[in-house]
């Protein structure tokens, strides 16, 4: 059976999708990385509530809108128009929504994560906690997003390895992410790569890693890999990332979903019967080989 390419989306948008026009580059920008996506959930996705109303072109999906509070920007999860029936539920809880899609072919739970800042990241992990706690039976459990926990400084890869104490960046954060996957039975899928490049001074750093963030403007301290995905396992066949397809200073990350798992269907091997002895008549003649004990 060929293998499902399902794809769920996400994106930090630095609050620049406030706008029905950006809105609209948003939807046409994910149909055309990532063909086969059904869901994204954004973060950040405008700079305060309320939102500019929606176009008629971002209609065709079914949105839910989410506002943390006060500290917090704006998030929604987005279902393309194709799957909106397969919606099962929408919930959110502090900075971490819940959507559960269900089909023939599809039965995933996917959480997606805007992780706090320093004390407050350990608030949005247990957000994500509770809402995995009520995972739906037999679906595959997905949790995406802009964590906030720095993975970079403990990849081979990393191009600032050397720098004293670079091991120590995002260390805490990094043991309690992996608290919470272990407890939910979950693995950390990286970007294996991210295409095309960020423009400016990190541009060259960026190219060909799987680097998912970058300071802009004034901001202090170096790119990052702050955006991924943790999965329960069999759930993910791979995860990538894309500069081209984003408003702000964070990577578009895609994950490809395999089917669920198709419930085992058990053959009837008893029946019961009105007269035993028609039942072996009607066995002998149409199931010659059958051979039946007891008496006539």
């Amino acid at each position: 059976r060929e293998e499902s390419h399902t794809q769920i989306i996400a994106l930090n948008a630095g609050g620049k999708l406030s706008d029905p026009v950006d809105q609209h580059w948003l939807c046409t920008m994910a149909t055309y990385f990532a063909p086969k996506w059904v869901a994204c959930f954004v973060s950040e996705s405008s700079m305060a509530a309320p939102e500019a109303p929606l176009i008629p072109d971002c209609t065709a999906h079914k949105h839910s809108y989410h506002h943390p509070g006060p500290g917090s920007r704006p998030m929604r999860w987005i279902v393309r128009g194709i799957a909106k029936l397969a919606v099962q539920s929408i919930v959110w809880s502090g900075r971490a929504g819940a959507l559960h899609l269900r089909d023939s072919k599809l039965n995933i739970y996917a959480i997606g994560v805007h992780g706090g800042h320093a004390d407050m990241l350990s608030d949005s992990l247990s957000d994500v906690a509770r809402l995995a706690s009520h995972r739906p039976y037999g679906s595959q459990l997905l949790m995406l997003g802009d964590w906030n926990v720095d993975q970079l400084p403990v990849l081979p890869w990393d191009p600032w390895a050397q720098q004293d104490l670079r091991i120590q960046h995002h260390a805490s954060e990094r043991r309690w992410l992996e608290a919470l996957t272990q407890a939910s039975n979950c693995t950390l899928h990286l970007p294996e790569s991210v295409l095309s490049m960020p423009s400016g001074q990190w541009a060259t750093d960026c190219c060909g890693t799987g680097i998912t963030r970058i300071p802009v403007g004034g901001q202090a301290g170096l790119p990052s890999v702050l955006d991924y995905v943790a999965a329960t396992p069999g759930c993910i066949s791979k995860v990538w990332g894309s500069w081209d397809a984003t408003c702000s200073d964070h990577a578009m990350i895609i994950a490809e979903v395999r089917d669920a798992l198709e419930p085992r269907r058990w053959r009837k091997t008893t029946w019961k019967c009105r007269s035993m002895l028609q039942c072996k008549h009607w066995m002998k003649a149409h199931e010659p080989s059958t051979e039946l004990g007891g008496p006539e």
